[in-house]
């Protein structure tokens, strides 16, 4: 979370609840930029999830080479895997708006925390 705030002027927010195992939230005041709209409003959500003890039904079925035709070339695509990446995922969710929407900014950001899930 370093990485992404700016300065000192970041302060840590209480979350409603967490889509993860571990959440960290700041919101910092940014009066340098968007000027015209009363200045800059952020937010942001650090996420961290583990992968699963289980990780459930892999996506994806065994295939076999393509087999040869009369001598014809033939080439071989492997299914595609469709599966979390291994290890620990981190995410960061930022709301970068003007002063002005903040309020309604806000609240979008918000519904769309409640129905992120950290896979």
């Amino acid at each position: 979370m370093e990485n992404f705030l700016p300065d000192s002027s970041a302060r840590p927010t209480s979350e409603s609840g967490c889509p993860a195992q571990e959440c960290l939230s700041f919101e910092f005041v940014k009066p340098g930029s968007y000027t015209a709209e009363g200045g800059g409003h952020a937010l942001i959500r650090g996420l961290r999830r583990d992968a699963p003890e289980f990780p459930g039904l892999l996506l994806e079925e065994p295939a076999a080479p393509p087999s040869t035709e009369g001598g014809k070339a033939t080439y071989f695509h492997p299914t595609e895997r469709f599966e979390r990446l291994p290890g620990t995922l981190f995410y960061g969710i930022l709301l970068d708006c003007a002063s002005s929407v903040f309020g309604k900014a806000k609240s979008d950001y918000e519904t769309f925390l409640k129905s992120f899930q950290a896979e």
